[in-house]
């Protein structure tokens, strides 16, 4: 292997018959993700701008999946632990402390509604993403 970042597609989120935010937001935008040699995943972003929701023109979310787990998005440090704990004074995040914490640092420009559909289709896409095997919940360092 050479160690250059191969792209993959997220598996396509299921359409028939499903209205959920999460469900319409996964299905109208094209996810893909980059993994190194090691098969971590180094970047997950949107491939196409989501302009009406963020003032970005792709939603990268690195940080989302393998961002610093010690700092909670209000810049406090964690100190809390669990027996789970890989490295000592963290606990793995949960997929919705992740969206959470990428959606704290996203400018939105768009409305109320608009973000929580951001937030739904987040979630979904990390959940599909877990359930392939691509993402799991602590980040590999």
């Amino acid at each position: 292997m050479t160690g250059k970042p191969t792209e993959d597609a997220v598996p396509a989120a299921p359409t028939h018959g499903s209205t959920s935010p999460g469900d319409r937001w996964a299905a109208a935008h094209h996810v893909s993700w980059t993994r190194t040699a090691t098969g971590t995943v180094a970047v997950l972003h949107f491939a196409h701008p989501v302009p009406h929701v963020l003032n970005e023109p792709a939603a990268t979310v690195w940080e989302l999946l393998a961002g610093d787990q010690d700092a909670d998005p209000d810049g406090s440090t964690r100190t809390e632990t669990s027996q789970n704990d890989e490295e000592p004074g963290t606990r793995p995040r949960t997929l919705d402390e992740l969206a959470e914490g990428f959606l704290s640092r996203t400018s939105f420009i768009g409305s109320a509604p608009e973000a929580d559909e951001l937030r739904a289709g987040l979630l979904h896409v990390l959940h599909q993403l877990e359930l392939t095997g691509v993402v799991r919940r602590t980040a590999d360092r």
